[in-house]
């Protein structure tokens, strides 16, 4: 029994130690809803569109806002601090075959 405790407590050392265990699913979803919103407000800076409702159906509906909006999230998903998301990296991908 106290074997297995430490094989535990040792796989979990090594883990956090070199990295290999993914962030959350809500943590992940959580760090793209920021980077996202933060895009958007760069995009809605940088261009003149129609306003609607709300930033996000702003952006979505202005071609020029929408483009800055998908390199931006690019550009931050690629960021090491999303290494271990599996969400963003998936997302880094459509994005790439958007563009």
């Amino acid at each position: 029994m106290i074997n297995h405790i430490v094989l535990v407590i040792l796989i979990l050392v090594t883990t956090t130690q070199y990295g290999f265990a993914a962030i959350s699913f809500a943590e992940c979803t959580k760090k793209i809803a920021v980077a996202n919103n933060g895009c958007i407000s760069d995009a809605l800076s940088m261009v003149t569109c129609p306003r609607k409702e709300t930033p996000a159906n702003t952006c979505r509906s202005c071609s020029a806002c929408k483009s800055i909006k998908r390199r931006c999230l690019i550009r931050k998903l690629e960021r090491p601090e999303f290494d271990k998301c599996p969400q963003a990296q998936t997302m880094i991908q459509s994005l790439w075959r958007l563009s």
